[in-house]
């Protein structure tokens, strides 16, 4: 309950908890996953800090934690909200409510890099969505999810250098669509080069065929 009423207040500072002793939460994607955390409150207009335990946070800081389930900190969370451990790779949960060294908390946890990654950008969607910071913070209901698919990709073609270069030259683009696809639990990314086209006659666009047969060797076919 006294958790509840910190959350109920308007949130104007967080601090993102990430303990550099925990290789997965330290890891890379994990670290540009509360770095998009961190940028999207910058813009709703929230202070935003660092800390490595939530003791070392501020007094009166909202904290998100970004810990692996095998972790005595997210353990403990786990346990208090009666989530069972994560079991399966890739899975993520977000437990809301939380209360740890007197100051509000949501744990963003996982088994494993992708997980822990797929909960912090769970917590940013979920931001950018909310008519506000602390409507997005403000529940109890936890998020617990795992793939039903072990492969989730998505295809993007370049077909023709007059519609697509624009695009594939366009860094902003490709920031905002690889992360939108990480945010939406994709874990595969094909970029194709060409047409399917498996013949060379009559076929004007043939210039920009697949490419990787003429870049790799397959014994037999020349």
């Amino acid at each position: 309950t006294d958790s509840l009423e910190l959350l109920a207040a308007e949130t104007k500072s967080v601090t993102i908890v990430s303990d550099s002793n925990d290789s997965i939460a330290s890891s890379e994607p994990c670290k540009w996953a509360a770095a998009e955390l961190e940028r999207v409150l910058t813009e709703q207009q929230i202070r935003v800090g660092r800390a490595n335990t939530v003791a070392a946070a501020p007094a009166g800081d909202f904290c998100v934690l970004i810990a692996s389930a095998a972790s005595p900190a997210a353990g403990s969370l786990l346990q208090a909200a009666g989530v069972k451990a994560l079991d399966r790779p890739e899975a993520l949960a977000v437990v809301f409510g939380a209360k740890q060294s007197g100051k509000p908390v949501v744990l963003a946890t996982g088994t494993d890099t992708r997980g822990v990654m797929y909960a912090v950008l769970e917590v940013v969607d979920r931001v950018l969505c909310s008519d506000s910071v602390s409507a997005a913070l403000n529940t109890t209901d936890a998020v617990v999810e795992a793939p039903a698919n072990k492969l989730r990709s998505i295809n993007r073609c370049f077909q023709s250098d007059l519609e697509d270069t624009p695009w594939f030259e366009d860094k902003e683009m490709w920031s905002a669509y690889l992360t939108m696809l990480a945010t939406h639990r994709f874990n595969m990314f094909n970029l194709s080069m060409g047409l399917a086209y498996d013949y060379p006659q009559k076929v004007f666009d043939s210039y920009t065929y697949f490419t990787y047969p003429f870049f790799v060797k397959v014994p037999g076919y020349d």
